[in-house]
């Protein structure tokens, strides 16, 4: 049976010994403003501009305190990288797993609202799409039609979490 390490990012590979808790608890605010940066730019990358990770970040900051109280009563000396393996386990990775997530969630409601247009064949604007994919907007004034009020069914524009703009 074979050992396996779980790695993380930041001194990848780095053998060098944190001999005591004052050092790993220093070591490990240094990979928390990492992972945190890390994350951050990340969810900057996302085309839905109108969702709020602030949650996440809470969550995250409050895995990373928990973890910290267990440095208590770790065993040293430990390595940075069982360090940084240890952050990305058990903070880093079941945040980030909950934004991809959430992401893919996001962009199947909107493409299920898109097909929806599409195949009913509404003459709508460029800005239409824009708007619903971007911002989660149904805006009423893209459509091009004098019963586009009319056309929208409101339950499923609920159901898909969108918001209708008049």
């Amino acid at each position: 049976m074979r050992l396996i390490k779980y790695a993380g990012s930041f001194p990848l590979g780095n053998q060098d010994l944190l001999q005591n808790i004052e050092e790993g608890k220093a070591f490990f605010g240094e990979i928390y403003y990492w992972y945190k940066s890390k994350l951050n730019e990340y969810l900057l990358t996302i085309p839905f501009k109108d969702l709020n990770f602030d949650e996440l970040f809470k969550q995250f900051r409050n895995l990373f305190l928990k973890e910290l109280k267990k440095l208590d009563s770790a065993t040293y000396p430990i390595t940075f990288e069982w360090l940084d393996g240890q952050f990305k386990r058990v903070v880093y990775d079941p945040i980030f797993v909950q934004a991809i997530e959430r992401m893919t969630e996001v962009n199947q409601e909107r493409s299920y609202f898109m097909n929806y247009v599409k195949k009913r064949q509404w003459n709508v604007t460029e800005q239409f799409w824009s708007y619903l994919q971007e911002y989660g907007e149904v805006r009423v004034t893209e459509i091009n039609s004098p019963y586009a009020e009319k056309l929208i069914p409101i339950d499923f524009v609920e159901k898909c979490h969108l918001k209708i703009v008049k």
